[in-house]
């Protein structure tokens, strides 16, 4: 007597209640089934169909997931894409202006055959340096080599190497008081030399010296190279004449000159390494 007050057997007693039922409605309903298959099929469809809930959720989770794995590496092949576009583009950059610094300077190494030249880029600049020298990314492995004249454009003298590594190199510009090389005016062809002190590089010009108090240099005269020594080739512009000055320490006179390129701006410049007459220190 005491298991039909059991907790087990209400539990069987309600589970053979429910199948009871389940027969006596399936034999009412009259479906073409077996009432045992109706009564299976009635009290686990509901089953059957929460099982499907789950599944489809499941799946849709899996895709929802595949999805996300998709995108974050399509959001990584973008990536790589953007940074080599951003290489190539910085490489046409650097080719356009290789370019235009060989168009600007093809006339003068047309007609100067014996030119050898590197292409170089300005990569440093100490902007408390008065005399405007700065550092190129070429150095003794391109041949480079101490006292190898910098130019730009149309054979606008910037400079003289002063300093090499194997990869780089130190020019001290025109303006620079260690930068003495011959010079001539093109209409009196008077000739003299650079002779530079720091209240001249404070003006950013240089200091054509050797003049007589009886000179004909006037102030709009172009000063170029005049090859003497074999620092230098002859004939590379190194600016304009802005005034004429008699020294006040003796009879001599010196005209200032204006190099025609502002060289605190310049980027892209070309080394001159060999050259006919060339002198290497």
């Amino acid at each position: 007597m005491k298991f039909y007050k059991t907790t087990k057997f209400k539990i069987i007693t309600g589970i053979l209640v429910f199948l009871l039922a389940g027969v006596i409605f399936a034999s009412i309903s009259g479906l073409g089934t077996s009432p045992l298959s109706r009564v299976f099929s009635i009290c686990f469809t509901p089953l059957e169909r929460i099982s499907d809930i789950i599944t489809d959720g499941l799946k849709e989770y899996a895709i929802t997931f595949r999805s996300s794995t998709y995108y974050r590496e399509k959001a990584e092949k973008l990536e790589l894409d953007n940074l080599e576009l951003m290489a190539q583009l910085v490489e046409y950059e650097d080719m356009k202006k290789r370019v235009e610094a060989y168009e600007q300077t093809y006339g003068i190494l047309d007609e100067n055959p014996d030119y050898e030249v590197v292409y170089s880029t300005i990569v440093a600049r100490d902007t408390a340096d008065l005399y405007s020298g700065f550092t190129l990314n070429k150095g003794s492995l391109d041949g480079v080599k101490v006292g190898n004249p910098v130019i730009y454009g149309a054979g606008n003298l910037l400079g003289i190497v002063n300093k090499v590594s194997e990869s780089s190199c130190v020019v001290s510009s025109i303006i620079d008081p260690g930068v003495s090389i011959g010079v001539y005016e093109i209409r009196s062809r008077e000739d003299g030399y650079l002779l530079n002190d720091a209240q001249s590089a404070f003006g950013k010009v240089a200091n054509f010296s050797g003049l007589t108090s009886s000179t004909v240099v006037n102030e709009g005269g172009i000063v170029c190279s005049s090859g003497v020594g074999g620092k230098v080739p002859r004939d590379l512009i190194v600016g304009t004449v802005v005034s004429v000055v008699n020294s006040s320490t003796d009879l001599s006179t010196f005209a200032t000159v204006k190099p025609n390129i502002d060289i605190d701006n310049v980027q892209n410049v070309f080394i001159i390494t060999q050259f006919e007459g060339q002198i290497n220190e």
